[in-house]
């Protein structure tokens, strides 16, 4: 079964026959563009415009994906605090006893937020791979519709 959204389908089938037709013909499609949330922190409204622009490109920002947009933008802002909270380092003296290393708890914080980024950069369709196949596809139909293209 093919999830991707219609505009996704275009781009890998050019024309769409059958059940694919029907199910982009009835996709719904909105004219309401999500916005930013005001309750986004200065470095929050960063990545989310970061995300938004990527989405456009893709032709994939839309009301539906608000949602996610919001949690990877407070995501990636919350992991970009860790990073620079743990300043690089996996140890760090503990600070009841200046004698013991002790893993530094932004470290894994930072990751499981990482983790949780590829999550929702997956369900968008922004994975690196994702990305790269839907740019595959739309470098191809640029020259299938030029004429440079053959097979």
């Amino acid at each position: 079964m093919n999830l991707k959204p219609a505009p996704v389908n275009e781009l890998n089938h050019g024309k769409m026959y059958g059940d694919m037709a029907k199910r982009a013909e009835l996709e719904p499609r909105s004219d309401l563009k999500p916005r930013c949330p005001a309750t986004l922190t200065k470095e929050e409204r960063k990545s989310w415009k970061y995300y938004a622009t990527i989405l456009k490109a893709y032709g994939l920002f839309s009301i539906a994906n608000a949602p996610l947009l919001d949690m990877l933008a407070r995501l990636t802002a919350e992991a970009q605090e860790f990073h620079a909270k743990s300043k690089g380092h996996y140890m760090v003296k503990d600070p009841n006893n200046k004698e013991k290393w002790i893993v530094n708890p932004y470290w894994g914080a930072r990751h499981r937020n990482e983790d949780k980024i590829r999550e929702a950069l997956k369900e968008l369709g922004l994975s690196s791979l994702g990305m790269a196949r839907i740019g595959q596809l739309a470098v191809r139909k640029k020259k299938e519709s030029d004429g440079f293209f053959e097979g």
